[in-house]
């Protein structure tokens, strides 16, 4: 009955620990682990890093900056500790170095990298340049992109510039090779996504899936016209470029004319 008392109260006193501790095989440590303490006040900057080689405490440091510990990390080689820390809903984290030497902890760095905030740039650099499918790609990696900018301002801004882009091609009736030129805007996000946001570019899609439909790709064409149309309900040559992809794949096309007028 003493025993399984015992085993009782250590299962408790596990519950009760919920401590995180990440592992950290340092130079002279034969079980080596740090915890990462948030502060109980969650207005406060900072947290409590302690090391810990087995159940034996070697030292704490506080440190200053914001620790989200569902998403931190922590990588341990020789005599350096890094802490990193992904902030919540955004890509951004705060990396901490630390040393362990001569029995005591210290702080030697703290920096931030923002690897969406890099996108970003890169990717306005790129549009900026014309590389329409390159700035798509990139805007497309973003994590958490609410939080770096407005998507329909991103997909507006890009299809304009594919549909300035394939004017050329259009000019010379080469529908695929304008099509192909607005594609990586215009698949830039689920047309399932498309709404009175990209207003101002409803004209450009409009023209993609003119092109598409031209081009022989009426399928697709059907789809892309059916969001203008979403888009832009007032915009009368979607409903006649709808009708038409429509008409091509034998579908009743009558209701999409009918609304051309």
């Amino acid at each position: 009955m003493l025993h399984l008392a015992l085993l009782a109260a250590s299962i408790l006193l596990a519950q009760a620990d919920d401590t995180k501790y990440f592992p950290c095989p340092l130079e002279g440590l034969r079980d080596g682990k740090v915890t990462a303490d948030e502060p109980d006040d969650p207005d406060a900057d900072g947290y409590t890093l302690c090391l810990f080689d087995g159940a034996a405490k070697k030292g704490c440091l506080a440190a200053k900056g914001a620790l989200n510990l569902a998403k931190t990390d922590v990588e341990c080689k020789g005599a350096k500790i890094s802490v990193a820390s992904q902030r919540p809903f955004s890509a951004m984290s705060t990396i901490w170095d630390f040393a362990y030497a001569k029995g005591a902890l210290t702080l030697t760095g703290t920096r931030d990298i923002d690897p969406s905030a890099d996108m970003v740039r890169d990717a306005e650099a790129k549009l900026a340049k014309g590389d329409v499918a390159g700035a798509a790609a990139l805007y497309g990696e973003v994590m958490y992109p609410d939080h770096y900018f407005q998507p329909d301002e991103v997909w507006t801004a890009l299809l304009l510039k594919a549909r300035a882009q394939a004017d050329a091609a259009s000019k010379k009736h080469d529908f695929r090779k304008a099509a192909d030129a607005m594609r990586p805007a215009a698949e830039y996000r689920d047309l399932g996504d498309a709404g009175k946001g990209i207003a101002k570019a409803a004209g450009a899609l409009n023209d993609y899936g003119y092109f598409l439909d031209e081009a022989g790709d009426h399928a697709r064409a059907e789809q892309v016209l059916a969001a203008v149309v979403g888009v832009d309900p007032e915009r009368a040559v979607a409903y006649l470029n709808w009708g038409d992809a429509l008409f091509a794949q034998k579908k009743d096309a009558a209701p999409a004319y009918a609304q051309y007028g």
